[in-house]
């Protein structure tokens, strides 16, 4: 049963995974040193490259799978 709904349960974690991120993007204090501006940016950096680790494979097994 856990198989039938697996494209449906990635595609709610990728919908909140992009929301964290839009919000985190969007709802930051304006900086107040230029260290707390890199700091910023370095965080979403590294969540969008966690992001492309985990969703990359998932994709390729998708499309490279055979019926």
């Amino acid at each position: 049963m856990m198989v039938k709904y697996k494209g449906l349960i990635i595609s709610i974690l990728l919908v909140i995974i992009l929301g964290f991120i839009i919000r985190m993007l969007t709802s930051a204090e304006s900086p107040k040193t230029l260290n707390d501006y890199y700091t910023h940016i370095k965080g979403v950096e590294y969540i969008i490259s966690v992001f492309f680790f985990i969703i990359f494979p998932l994709y390729y097994i998708h499309i490279t799978k055979s019926d």
